[in-house]
Parts: structure tokens; sequence; C-alpha cells
């Protein structure tokens, strides 16, 4: 007797009609869906400005973490962000990240406040909880 291991994204492509372009967007919306600290979801500017960060976070993931594991380099990236510990992102550490990772026009300081506005629609939007901007990495 033979067993055939497939591993997730295999039997993902095996098992579904839907395109690779239809899961990757559909799989952005809903992780964009669970960044806001509110029900509702993120416009579609924001949203885009989100798939972006996840982009140049993946890239420079792709490039040097690619034989470590993803709450390897999660960790890694949380550790490299949050430089003063508070347990907060800021937009400029993120994009003091982007720039060191060679990203630094991904995203501009305006489009990321939006983001954040939108993520925490509170009076201190600069500022996102690790847990919540931790799904972009």
């Amino acid at each position: 007797m033979s067993v055939n291991f497939l591993n997730s994204s295999s039997r993902m492509l095996a098992g579904t009609s839907m395109s690779l372009v239809q899961r990757t967007t559909t799989g952005r919306r809903m992780m964009m869906q669970g960044l806001s600290a509110s029900p509702r979801t993120l416009s579609s500017i924001s949203e885009a400005y989100a798939g972006k960060l996840h982009t140049a976070f993946e890239t420079y993931r792709q490039e040097n973490y690619s034989r470590a594991l993803q709450s390897r380099f999660q960790k890694d990236m949380k550790d490299a962000i949050d430089s003063d510990h508070d347990g907060l992102f800021t937009v400029e550490e993120i994009l003091k990240v982007l720039h060191n990772i060679g990203a630094r026009d991904c995203l501009s300081s305006e489009q990321l406040r939006q983001m954040f506005g939108e993520i925490s629609p509170s009076e201190e939007a600069e500022r996102i909880p690790v847990a919540t901007l931790k799904k972009l990495l």
C-alpha cells in the first residue's frame, strides 16, 4: 500500500477550482478584515496599502528567510520593528524597517497613517498593537 503525502498547498490546489489569483485575493481580503480593530473592513485604498506592506515583507522573507520557519521571520521582524519594545508598532518604526530591508518606496508615511487610522480608529492611530499588525508579516 502506498501513501501519498501532499503538502497543504498541493492539497488546496488539487481540491479546488478557484484560480491562484482568486485564492490569493480572497485570502488577502480575509487577512485585511482581521486587521481592523472594529468589525468593519478596510477601505479599498488601505487594503491596497496593506497588500503592498505584506508584499514587501514577504519578498524580504523569501530572499532572506527561505529556509527559516515563518514564526522565526515574524519574531525577528517584530523585534526589528518594535525597537522600543513597548508592544506597539509606530509609523516611524515601520518606515525605518522598510528602509532597512530595501523597500523604502513601498509606502509613504501618509499612506501608513491612513491605514493605521482605519485599523485603529482612535485618537492615537499612529500606534498599532504588535498582534494586530503581525498578521501582515
